[in-house]
């Protein structure tokens, strides 16, 4: 399966993650003491969530990738810049 075919599958479930996010805060309304959301702002909530953790693995692949540059070559000089 290519990238592009998993992204897609994967973009379907961003819909039924609000849903259940939204119908879980119903459930626990009393108990958390919030007040239930709509599906609207269940699914912006969701969306943020989702762009934080990509910024996140974006962050730390970028730093996985300068320790394994500088393990690779331990007797090259830094140099600042």
């Amino acid at each position: 399966m290519s990238n592009f075919a998993k992204l897609v599958s994967a973009g379907r479930l961003i819909f039924v993650s609000a849903w259940v996010r939204m119908i879980f805060a119903g459930i626990v309304q009393k108990d958390a003491g919030i007040r239930p959301f709509g599906y609207v702002t269940s699914h912006v909530a969701t969306s943020v969530r989702l762009g934080n953790h990509l910024a996140l693995r974006l962050a730390l692949g970028i730093a996985n990738q300068q320790m394994r540059y500088r393990v690779a070559e331990p007797n090259r000089r830094l140099v600042s810049s």
